[in-house]
């Protein structure tokens, strides 16, 4: 038992390096399937989503609606990946987050189409908070800053 006053050192577990590896070559992947089904980059880079001008944001989400197919399958694709041999629980965290963000992806599509600026906006609000949120937890459990997953989420 440690003394009274002196902290004790909170250890933090990674994922297994292995499994990152892993987890990034399927998110370069998914990547890749998206830009493709997509059909390229962003076509209105004056498109501004906190301000959006419905006739434009209609025309964003039918650019974004073409991957839908792909972002409805990314939770089981995650799970499909497997288990690292550490830090299981940091993994089932992530999983959660991004299932979280894919979700509120597929909204803002949705309400993007449907001409709801207030929707939409405030699906890019939380998209951009529980993203932010995405990337710190899987740095912090191992991931670097510029590995396709942190690109991805």
């Amino acid at each position: 038992m440690g003394s009274p006053g002196i902290a004790q050192a909170k250890t933090t577990q990674t994922i297994t390096p292995s499994f990152i590896a892993k987890v990034n070559t399927f998110c370069a992947a998914e990547a890749t399937q998206i830009t493709t089904a997509e059909g390229g980059s962003f076509p209105y880079p004056n498109f501004n989503p906190y301000a959006p001008d419905v006739k434009t944001m209609r025309l964003a989400g039918a650019f974004f609606a073409k991957a839908l197919s792909v972002r409805q399958v990314v939770p089981q694709q995650l799970e499909a990946v497997g288990e690292p041999t550490s830090g299981q629980r940091q993994w089932n965290d992530l999983k959660a987050i991004d299932a979280e963000s894919n979700r509120i992806a597929i909204t803002q599509v949705h309400d993007a189409q449907a001409g709801n600026v207030k929707g939409f906006v405030s699906t890019v609000r939380q998209l951009t908070s529980v993203q932010n949120d995405l990337v710190k937890e899987a740095v912090k459990d191992g991931f670097t800053k510029s590995s396709p997953c942190t690109e991805a989420f």
